[in-house]
């Protein structure tokens, strides 16, 4: 019998990868006892993604490490508590890009308290992505 193994992807059984990928599974290293190539095989429909979002700068080896744990999407802060823009975005987003993000979103952090109205936060935001991250 095959050993039943769990991830944060789903619970599995522990087979080699070549048998998990005929079958449709994701094989998920580090969760089984033996050779390299006995992996946990997670099958079956899932409608979950996991992703993070981060307020530091993005290496492109962590984006590439993310991506190699099963990280789906990544959203970078775009603008600070502080009322102004993230000057990391562009590289953080174009880090991810090239890792092999699949989603790459920007959250909004406001600032109630400034002077600026929450549309021109966003404003401020969406000129500068469009001016300085393609």
């Amino acid at each position: 019998t095959q050993a039943s193994c769990s991830t944060p992807y789903g619970s599995g059984t522990c087979m080699q990868t070549s048998l998990c990928s005929s079958k449709g599974g994701k094989s998920y290293s580090g969760y089984c006892v033996g050779p390299t190539d006995l992996q946990c095989c997670v099958t079956g429909s899932s409608s979950s993604s996991y992703g993070i979002d981060i307020s530091a700068t993005l290496s492109s080896s962590s984006a590439s490490c993310l991506v190699s744990a099963g990280m789906s999407f990544i959203i970078p802060r775009g603008y600070r508590s502080s009322g102004s823009v993230d000057p990391n975005v562009c590289t953080s987003l174009k880090a991810a890009y090239t890792a092999g993000f699949k989603t790459r979103d920007v959250y909004l952090f406001p600032c109630p308290t400034c002077s600026k109205s929450a549309a021109t936060q966003m404003s401020e935001l969406v000129t500068y992505l469009n001016a300085n991250c393609k």
